[in-house]
């Protein structure tokens, strides 16, 4: 009887490394997503950094080819921006999908473990019975 149980633990070894795999693919893009979040605050940073430079170049009559500079490198920043939002938004949805998916193992895993818990359960009832059966038989034979 202890084989049906000893099958559900290699099909629970299995899924539980399929579980620890889809956790691994997950930090990995938490990491990601937490990175590409990372550099759009710091582009947005430099932007507000050189609005300022900007802003001040403007108020103090700064000459009108370094204005350009400030206004050309600012638009270049916008730029990143965007794209940084872009890549911030694709590490996003992937994030959301390795969660999605190491959800799906993790409630495998719960799910099989359960049925091995159960499955472990009833075989050691079995094997209890068995042996209170068996006791029975040997005092009868006594007697």
């Amino acid at each position: 009887m202890k084989h049906g149980s000893k099958r559900f633990r290699a099909i629970q070894r299995l899924i539980e490394k399929k579980e620890r795999d889809a956790a691994s693919v997950y930090g990995t893009q938490r990491r990601a997503r937490d990175e590409a979040r990372a550099r759009l605050r710091d582009l947005e940073g430099y932007r507000e950094d050189y609005l300022q430079r900007y802003r001040q170049a403007m108020q103090q009559g700064g000459m009108p080819a370094r204005l350009r500079e400030y206004q050309l490198f600012i638009d270049k920043l916008e730029q990143a921006i965007a794209e940084q939002r872009r890549i911030l938004a694709e590490e996003d949805s992937r994030c959301t999908q390795a969660k999605q998916a190491w959800s799906e193992q993790y409630t495998q895993v719960q799910a099989i473990g359960n049925v091995v818990e159960r499955k472990q359960t009833d075989e050691r009832l079995e094997e209890n019975r068995r042996e209170q059966k068996t006791a029975d038989d040997r005092g009868r034979r006594r007697d």
